[in-house]
This record gives structure tokens, C-alpha cells and sequence, in this order.
């Protein structure tokens, strides 16, 4: 990401010694989901960008779109998946849902109840239409 739209108010000059920037200011940050085995259920949440990252920003920050992979060596499929609980900014929904081989976009954990901020609802509403 741009470190600037990063970091926001933080001034350069601190963040700087902590991440390294790029010539064009870029710095490496991930986006992770969190997965928790509670002994009865898995619960996933802050999914991610997932698949539906556009090509130029793919160009800039390179392909995130590797959630199943990271799940499956930990040993879990989406199947497996029972609860997501997420909030409904960008950088956590994009994991949610995933293009089926016919094109058609369906949940990413198909067996799981999503959990998701009240006051962020109506956002969820208009990525279902």
C-alpha cells in the first residue's frame, strides 16, 4: 500500500523507522484472516481483499487471493467454516464471497453463519444485489 494513505496523519518521518518504503512509497502490509478453533466451531473473520481485486491493483500491490491455500495448510477447508464474523469495510469482505466455475458469486464458507456490525448492514445489503 502507499504508505502515506497507510498511515494516515503519522508523519514519514515516524512510521519510516519502524516499515520500509519503496522508491514509490509502497509498504508491504498484509491482510489476514483470522481463524479460531474453539473445539466445537471455526470461526473465520476479517477476511480480506479476496479474489475481486482489479487488475491495476494487483499490478501495485500484488496478488492477495491466497485465503484458501493458507486455510487449507492449516488444515481447513471453507467447508469447515461455521461462523464469520466481520465488519463490512473493504479491506475485511472481500473473502466473503467467491466466483463459482458458472460465474455465479456465492459464499466463500458455504455452511457458515456470517456475523456482521449493525451499523454497517446496509452496506452488506448492497453487495447481496
Amino acid at each position: 500500500m502507499d504508505g502515506g494513505a497507510f498511515f494516515g496523519v503519522i508523519p514519514k518521518v515516524m512510521w519510516s523507522r519502524k516499515v520500509d518504503s519503496d522508491e514509490n512509497n509502497y509498504v508491504t502490509a498484509g491482510l489476514k484472516l483470522s481463524a479460531i478453533r474453539t473445539g466445537k466451531q471455526n470461526v473465520a473473520g476479517r477476511n480480506g481483499n479476496g479474489q475481486q481485486v482489479i487488475e491495476r491493483m494487483v499490478k501495485i500491490f500484488g496478488q492477495p487471493a491466497k485465503l484458501f491455500d493458507n486455510l487449507s495448510a492449516g488444515g481447513i477447508s471453507p467447508e469447515d467454516i461455521d461462523v464469520v464474523i466481520t465488519p463490512t469495510c473493504t479491506s475485511s469482505l472481500g473473502w466473503n464471497t467467491v466466483r463459482h466455475k458458472d460465474g455465479r458469486i456465492v459464499p466463500a464458507f458455504p455452511r457458515a453463519k456470517y456475523y456482521v456490525q449493525e451499523a454497517n448492514g446496509s452496506m452488506l445489503d448492497s453487495l447481496r444485489s
